[in-house]
C-alpha cells in the first residue's frame, strides 16, 4: 500500500506492506523525522483489532528511505522512479542469506511445516508406488466366499468387494471382488489371512532381491520477502542442506523471577519467529530462532526483557549520518 509519495525530478514513493510487518520498531526507531509511529502491537496479534502495526506521517516524512533500508522484515520499500532502492549502489541493505543444498535435500518438507513466516514451499513428484514393488495377485472366484476379510486387512485398502443383497433369484451376497494392482503392496496379508485360500499372490521385487531405488523429484521454493532468517529451517532440516546467516546477531536478558508465565504470554504472542515458548511458567527464548528484532521487549508489560545487539550486519552506508543514526538506535 502506498503510504507517501513526492514529485519532482524524480518520483519517489514509499510502499507498506502490513502483511510483512511485524510490528517491531526497527523503523520508528532510526527514522530521523519521527515520522513513524507504532501501534498497539499486543493486541493486534491477538487479533482483538485490526488495524497496521505502524502508521506513517506524510507530513513529517522526507521519502529517504531510512526505514525501507533497516527493515529486515521487507515490508517497506521506496521507489524511485518506479524502481525499488534495494540493491541500489548508493543504500545500504543487510547481508543476510538463506541457501539450500538441492544435493543434500530429502524433499522431506520439515523446513517449510516449521518456518514461521510460511517462507518456504517444498514441491516434490513421488513416484508411483508401482515402480517400487512388482508383483502379481490372483483371486479365484471359484473359492472366494466372500468373507470380505482380504479387503478388511489390507493396509493399502487394494481390494474391493462389489456387495450386494441376496435375493431369491440370486442368493450371491457379492458380484465380485477386485484388486487395484496400482495400490497393492504385494505385502501378502491378504493370501495368509483367506480362510479358503483363494488368493495367490507373489511378489516379484522380493523373490529376486532387486532393490528399485526410488526418486524423489521436486525442489524447496523460497518466497524471498516472507523470509526472517530466523534459522528454523536450518535447526530442523535432517540434511543439514540449509545455511542461514542472520541479519543481526545479540543477546536477550530477562528477569526470569517476575515473568507472569501463562498469565501473560505477551512475548510469544508477538514474536514473529516462534522462538518463545512458556516452560514451567515462565517465557523461554531460544536465540537459535531468535532475529533481535526487538518486538518481545517492547510489549514486555513488567520491562523484563532486554535486547542487546552485539552486531548488526548491514553493508554499504556510505552516509556517515545514517550509520551513526541506525547504530545508535539499534546496536543498544
Amino acid at each position: 500500500m502506498l503510504v507517501n509519495e513526492r514529485m519532482g525530478s524524480e518520483r519517489r514513493t514509499l510502499n507498506y506492506n502490513p502483511d510483512l510487518c511485524t510490528g517491531c520498531g526497527l523503523c520508528s526507531e532510526t527514522c530521523p523525522v519521527d515520522a513513524i509511529d507504532r501501534a498497539p502491537l499486543l493486541p493486534i496479534a491477538r487479533g482483538l483489532i485490526k488495524m497496521n502495526r505502524v502508521s506513517f506521517n506524510k507530513e513529517k516524512c522526507v521519502l529517504c528511505g531510512l526505514c525501507a533500508s533497516v527493515c529486515i522484515f521487507g515490508a517497506i520499500d521506496l521507489q524511485k522512479d518506479g524502481k525499488s532502492i534495494r540493491g541500489a549502489d548508493e543504500y545500504p541493505f543487510w547481508d543476510f542469506k538463506l541457501e539450500i543444498d538441492d544435493e543434500k535435500c530429502f524433499l522431506c518438507g520439515n523446513c517449510a511445516d516449521a518456518c514461521p513466516r510460511n517462507a518456504l514451499l517444498t514441491i516434490r513428484d513421488l513416484p508411483e508406488r508401482k515402480s517400487l514393488v512388482k508383483g502379481e495377485i490372483n483371486v479365484s472366484m471359484e473359492k472366494c466366499i466372500y468373507c470380505g476379510e482380504c479387503a478388511a486387512m489390507c493396509p493399502a485398502s487394494a481390494i474391493e468387494i462389489s456387495w450386494r443383497d441376496p435375493d431369491s433369484s440370486n442368493m450371491a451376497i457379492a458380484d465380485g471382488i477386485r484388486v487395484d494392482e496400482d495400490k497393492c503392496l504385494y505385502c501378502g496379508i491378504c493370501k495368509r489371512i483367506c480362510p479358503v485360500g483363494a488368493i495367490r499372490m507373489s511378489c516379484l521385487t522380493c523373490m529376486y532381491n532387486e532393490e528399485l531405488k526410488a526418486t524423489v523429484e521436486g525442489a524447496v521454493i523460497t518466497i524471498d520477502e516472507r523470509c526472517a532468517h530466523c534459522g528454523w529451517c536450518m535447526e530442523i532440516c535432517p540434511a543439514n542442506a540449509i545455511t542461514v546467516k542472520k541479519p543481526i546477531r545479540g543477546t536477550i536478558s530477562q528477569a526470569d523471577e517476575r515473568c507472569r508465565g501463562e498469565s501473560c504470554h505477551a512475548c510469544a504472542d508477538v514474536c514473529p519467529c516462534n522462538a518463545i515458548s512458556i516452560i514451567n511458567g515462565t517465557a523461554r527464548i531460544d536465540e537459535k530462532f531468535c532475529v533481535f528484532c526487538g518486538a518481545c521487549s517492547s510489549v514486555c508489560p513488567d520491562g523484563l526483557l532486554s535486547i542487546e545487539r552485539s552486531e548488526l550486519r548491514i553493508r554499504n552506508l556510505k552516509s556517515a549520518a545514517w550509520e551513526h543514526i541506525i547504530k545508535t538506535a539499534l546496536q543498544k
